[in-house]
């Protein structure tokens, strides 16, 4: 009796796998599927069918196949699965943990490179909708419930081999996979700002990619800040309908990297990782101890390893940080009580020198007179602007409580 129990827990959880595949085209079933498939992940007597190779083959499966259109479910029951699992790892007996970890194992580069391709893929791939405008008139690109999916079982099976440091699994991804999650993560980044949660799962995939960082990740992510944060065009954005300025949604997110990354390449004695890929040993010079990041950097690429002299004589580098970076540090880094005066005269007075940055940097790329004295401009008009209210709360002055009242009691 036993045994025909399992054999029918076996094939209910068979078929709802099933249902999760390009074969179903109801999506209520779907969701019933989904939602039953999901609570089981919960409990520990169901959690060891849903681990069993069969099972988990037929579920990478369907969520390896760009073109289910139940695969966004399937992937979330995947990354589900992977992240209870050490949960569940000590009660579970050997013979079960090494199929599963054999598994994973076996198909851990057809996740990954499955996973970055529905993030890269077109709307049209994915049949999901394009872009579209927020209530400030602003366009922006939509990420998509797949493509957040697929980024989350990205940082869920990385997560999940990163906390047997025994099996070095982070070190042993190859450079080719390390390279397309780093340039998919800052892709993501730059291209979905409006998205918050792709870019915070975006950190978090680069923060546990941090100790298998090498010299050319480390110059990549520092092109990448310097090109984001040199200039204000590219630190702001101006609202087509009512012309006013703010800075970029992903402003917050590229600060974030910046601030890690420079701590980084002044962090002390660690293993660097040459392009070569030998592990060698540098020691960097003696900072302060503000140099070394707190704590309260998690989700960042806060604890990277440093790298060689190599990126602490950059001075490409060093420039950035002194000029650019040191501006938005003291925003990010300083309480809100302890603000003087002083301090907002001093931020006002280094944003006033980012503007005539841009400005220079015109004069010396454009021939166009004319552009600069569009550029002179827009600057004074924006000066002269806050972005405080709108019109959407704006009383008229005609309209007083008093006179509302005596209308109402009448």
């Amino acid at each position: 009796m036993s045994d025909c129990l399992n054999q029918k827990r076996q094939e209910v959880v068979t078929s709802l796998i099933t249902n999760l595949s390009g074969r179903n085209r109801d999506f209520e079933t779907c969701l019933n599927a989904h939602t039953i498939l999901f609570d089981m992940t919960e409990q520990a007597v169901t959690f060891t069918k849903l681990i069993q190779r069969e099972v988990v083959v037929k579920l990478i499966e369907a969520a390896c196949d760009i073109m289910n259109p139940n695969q966004a479910y399937a992937l979330d029951v995947l990354a589900k699965v992977i992240r209870e699992y050490p949960d569940f790892e000590r009660s579970l007996q050997q013979a079960q943990q090494t199929e599963f970890q054999q598994t994973i194992g076996m198909y851990f580069h057809d996740l990954t490179y499955s996973s970055l391709m529905v993030i890269k893929a077109s709307d049209s791939a994915l049949g999901a909708e394009g872009n579209d405008t927020n209530q400030a008139g602003a366009n922006y690109k939509r990420f998509g419930m797949r493509r957040m999916r697929a980024l989350e079982l990205i940082r869920h099976e990385l997560h999940s081999i990163s906390r047997y440091p025994e099996l070095n699994a982070i070190q042993q991804i190859s450079i080719v996979l390390r390279r397309h999650l780093i340039q998919t993560m800052l892709s993501i980044v730059s291209e979905y700002s409006f998205c918050s949660a792709a870019c915070h799962e975006a950190i978090e995939v680069l923060d546990i990619l941090k100790i298998a960082f090498d010299d050319e990740d480390i110059e990549e992510l520092k092109s990448f800040v310097i090109a984001n944060l040199s200039f204000k065009r590219k630190t702001h954005y101006t609202f087509p309908e009512t012309g006013t300025k703010a800075t970029n949604s992903n402003h917050a997110t590229i600060v974030k990297i910046a601030i890690a990354l420079k701590r980084l390449l002044t962090s002390g004695t660690t293993a660097v990782r040459g392009r070569s890929g030998s592990i060698d040993s540098v020691d960097a010079p003696d900072q302060d101890n503000e140099s070394h990041g707190s704590g309260d950097e998690k989700g960042a690429v806060a604890s990277l390893p440093a790298k060689s002299y190599e990126h602490l004589n950059d001075q490409r580098w060093k420039d950035f940080c002194d000029k650019k970076l040191k501006r938005f540090e003291s925003k990010w880094t300083k309480r809100l009580e302890t603000y003087t005066e002083e301090d907002h005269a001093q931020m006002r007075y280094e944003d006033q020198e980012a503007d005539v940055d841009d400005i220079v940097v015109t004069v010396e790329t454009t021939a166009d007179e004319s552009g600069l004295i569009s550029l002179n401009h827009e600057e004074e008009e924006e000066v002269s602007k806050e972005f405080l209210a709108s019109s959407f709360w704006k009383v008229e002055d005609a309209y007083k409580l008093d006179d509302l009242l005596a209308d109402f009691e009448q």
